[in-house]
């Protein structure tokens, strides 16, 4: 991660739900990190699973300050507002989301200078959302941690 540096805000959160015999490795487990997301996000549990199978990225069953602090970064307090959008647009509830139905919901997203993409740049985030046309919940919020730190090229 770029930035190593966390904020008193999430080292505090995060510090609330750790355990003292977990302190030395800076973790929480599966079920503390469940926890953690289910009462300070508002989300049910088993969309908090979803999440915190997609920000364990080395896979080992607890949540570092730093994938928390990812985590953070990019749902953040919105969590919740995240899935709706992406619960709204699944409408067949099949769980994920077609290349198709991801261009949809880009022609209504904006950068986070407020601008809205144009053609060529719906297609490329639509083109990497997920794999094999298919875009899970992990894969939309990917997407929008990356239309968030998107910088349009200057245009001549």
């Amino acid at each position: 991660m770029a930035n190593r540096r966390v904020s008193q805000q999430v080292q505090e959160l995060f510090e609330k739900y750790m355990q003292t015999d977990h302190a030395p490795g800076r973790r929480l487990p599966v079920h503390d990190a469940i926890k953690l997301l289910t009462n300070e996000f508002k989300i049910n549990e088993s969309k908090a699973q979803i999440i915190f199978a997609h920000f364990d990225k080395d896979g080992n069953g607890a949540m570092s300050l730093w994938e928390f602090q990812h985590l953070y970064n990019v749902v953040g307090p919105n969590c919740q507002e995240t899935i709706d959008l992406y619960e709204s647009i699944d409408s067949d509830k099949k769980g994920y989301l077609t290349t198709e139905q991801v261009k949809e919901v880009l022609t209504k997203m904006t950068l986070s200078t407020g601008e809205n993409l144009d053609a060529k740049e719906i297609e490329m985030f639509a083109k990497t959302a997920g794999t094999e046309g298919k875009t899970t919940l992990g894969d939309f919020i990917d997407l929008k941690a990356r239309l968030k730190m998107f910088k349009r090229p200057k245009r001549k």
